[in-house]
């Protein structure tokens, strides 16, 4: 064997022993954490801590620990409560407690504003009151088998990541809530109550979200075996995500589940949301829209055995499920079966032809029927494409000419100062239009580009 091939022998075994270690847990550390210490902070300036009699102290200038140390209290099983000084710079407490078996008390710093696993796997049996300001708790109280209840009413509105915070943990009820009616955006519950075993009510009450918030509710109850119902209510109607944005993987798993109601749609994908929730017999809804993903509906409905009801579904029209329709390869990829072992009382009205088809022909009981009014492009062999590129390169005051760049060989209409003008972009997109008058501070462009097979796309620009 050459020495070149034994040197990358041993390099390949080092890399992976080092991912192996990289990749485990913190566990209980053996050494004993000294009773007092510092640690260079992200900002220069140091964070110091005191442990007396099980409580750790956390005090100083630093701001957020380097990556490095972020689990340096991890473990720690004399660590029994944690109180940042009033004078504590802290603003992020990442990872910072992560495993400490016997921490049961927490008083948090009025200026933490990021805490993503910092109580991960702890003793905690309770909620600490949270800073007003903090705006991610995920994986936050993950594995904290001892958190029972937790009021959503009483945490911070400007939390907006919820990812996994609760997961794990012990709670038997949650009624979620939207306390920030002015943030636009989404507000992320991605698995937030996700493998809670004894969750058996859930009720999401959305009435301050404003006009251009939305939720993202993916895996949101998975794998909650004992979860019976679920309720998205007052969502505003005037809301333009009305419903659930994305529930992909939303229950699946719950093999309790009876009832769903969603007071408005279902968006984005529904991939997974109902796999095995064989006991789901209701679900209350206004359809499912704008389906987007190519696998948007892979396992939705699977072994859904008892479920009941005529839904009507369509896609967005730029999703690529109609280009994913026309080989029966991609589509079953995408797709599968997401109605394998439903019953006869399952009906689903779709916007695509060729999945309606596919869907016939698969082993279930489901009815599938082409649903027109619900199919945005008329089918994907008339589906046109979209035009990416429109803008100007070139349109200064004083001058008579402008130059911009679109699609190739686009036909280009330019409206000015009352005058309208022609062009056609060469093969690499370019094109220009020479003015009858200068160009002047604050006039209007108005620029339009067409070509077959695309959507024509208009723009406004603005002189400076």
């Amino acid at each position: 064997m050459s020495t070149d091939r034994k040197k990358w022998i041993v390099v390949g075994i080092l890399m992976l022993l080092w991912g192996i270690t990289a990749s485990r847990p913190v566990s209980a550390q053996e050494d004993r954490l000294p009773e007092q210490g510092s640690m260079e902070c992200e900002n220069y300036e140091k964070m110091e801590y005191v442990l007396r009699d099980g409580t750790l102290t956390i005090s100083g200038e630093g701001d957020r620990l380097r990556e490095d140390d972020q689990v340096f209290f991890g473990g720690r099983e004399e660590i029994r409560r944690v109180e940042f000084a009033e004078d504590c710079k802290m603003v992020d407490i990442t990872k910072m407690f992560v495993a400490c078996p016997n921490l049961k008390e927490v008083k948090l710093s009025p200026r933490i504003e990021d805490m993503e696993s910092a109580f991960d796997s702890t003793g905690l049996e309770a909620v600490p009151e949270l800073p007003e300001g903090v705006e991610n708790i995920s994986r936050a109280f993950i594995n904290c088998t001892g958190i029972t209840q937790v009021d959503f009413a009483k945490l911070p509105a400007t939390i907006t990541n919820f990812t996994r915070a609760f997961q794990g943990t012990s709670i038997t009820t949650a009624k979620l809530m939207v306390r920030d009616g002015k943030k636009t955006g989404a507000f992320d519950y991605s698995y937030c109550l996700a493998h809670c075993p004894y969750l058996t009510d859930v009720v999401f009450d959305g009435v301050s979200l404003n006009n251009a918030a939305y939720l993202w509710l993916e895996g949101l109850c998975d794998g909650c075996e004992s979860l019976k119902t679920f309720e998205l209510k007052n969502v505003p109607a005037s809301n333009v995500q009305q419903g659930i944005y994305n529930g992909a993987n939303m229950f699946r798993g719950c093999s309790r589940l009876t009832t769903v109601k969603n007071c408005g749609y279902f968006f984005y994908s529904v991939a997974g949301a109902f796999e095995d929730c064989v006991s789901l017999q209701t679900i209350q809804t206004r359809g499912f829209q704008g389906m987007f993903a190519g696998d948007c509906l892979l396992d939705t409905f699977k072994n859904c055995k008892v479920l009941r009801g005529s839904f009507y579904l369509a896609f967005h029209n730029t999703s690529n499920i109609y280009q994913i329709a026309k080989s029966s390869t991609d589509l079953k990829e995408s797709v599968g079966n997401p109605f394998k072992n439903c019953g006869s009382g399952l009906a689903l009205h779709i916007g695509c032809k060729d999945l309606v088809a596919y869907l016939n022909k698969r082993d279930t009981k489901a009815k599938f029927y082409y649903w027109k009014a619900g199919d945005p492009t008329g089918g994907y062999t008339s589906q046109k494409k979209t035009i990416s590129t429109l803008k100007l390169t070139k349109y200064k005051r004083n001058t008579k000419k402008i130059i911009g760049k679109t699609v190739k060989k686009g036909k280009v209409t330019v409206k000015v100062s009352g005058k309208t003008y022609k062009a056609t972009a060469n093969s690499s997109g370019k094109f220009t239009v020479k003015l009858k008058k200068i160009l002047k501070k604050k006039n209007k462009i108005k620029v339009t580009v067409s070509k077959s097979g695309y959507k024509t796309k208009s723009k406004t620009f603005k002189v400076k």
